[in-house]
């Protein structure tokens, strides 16, 4: 069955190769490639941004992308991470796996493998975080509307907060991202509010 290419992601790659960095680029357009030489480069990026996947080389200085994935994947237990050894042997592949990784190719990278293989991820990702919004947002339906009007509205801070994070660990535990969840949680929480009789009633509270 072909994979069909899913739409613009943030993809970061760890890669000291300069051309590496420029085929993967040129390779999984239309999403959006990020390319860092450097460990403690994508960890500051990590600070300020969420990736959709990883592609990360193995041996680099200071922090290694075995490490880096590690490191990951206790943050973002479920985003896809693509490692990349410079032999791929079984066992290099036991390693990545053991760290985490959704898969291991060897380099030289073949385009076309590594291209079927991303998307395949990010398609695979794609349904797993439908299925978690699904989810996060039934949950918001059933029994959370009081608490997500008081999250819109701006009148309860402690319960907005907490609400979001009851709905990110419910989001991660169903299989989602954390990049598909910051995307979709405003979406989410508004739905639910607008759903609400009570908010219909009074659309002038969201300032509608």
């Amino acid at each position: 069955m072909e994979i069909q290419p899913s739409l613009s992601k943030a993809v970061l790659s760890l890669d000291d190769d300069v051309e590496v960095c420029a085929l993967l680029e040129h390779l999984l357009w239309p999403h959006r490639v990020i390319g860092v030489a450097h460990a403690y480069v994508a960890l500051e990026l990590l600070a300020r941004e969420a990736f959709d996947l990883f592609i990360l080389d193995v041996r680099l200085p200071e922090m290694d992308g075995l490490e880096l994935c590690r490191w990951i994947r206790r943050e973002d237990p479920n985003v896809p991470i693509v490692i990349c050894s410079g032999s791929a042997s079984p066992a290099d592949r036991h390693e990545a796996m053991h760290a985490g990784a959704s898969a291991c190719y060897g380099k030289p990278l073949e385009p076309e493998s590594l291209q079927a293989g991303v998307e395949q991820l990010l398609c695979a990702a794609e349904d797993r975080n439908c299925n978690a919004e699904a989810l996060v947002c039934e949950l918001l339906d059933s029994s959370a509307r009081g608490i997500a009007l008081a999250a819109m509205e701006g009148g309860d801070a402690g319960a907005a907060s907490a609400l979001e994070h009851d709905m990110y660990r419910r989001f991660i535990d169903a299989g989602g991202t954390r990049a598909h969840f910051l995307r979709a949680w405003p979406a989410m929480l508004e739905r639910s509010v607008l759903a609400a009789p009570s908010v219909r009633a009074m659309p002038s509270a969201l300032g509608r």
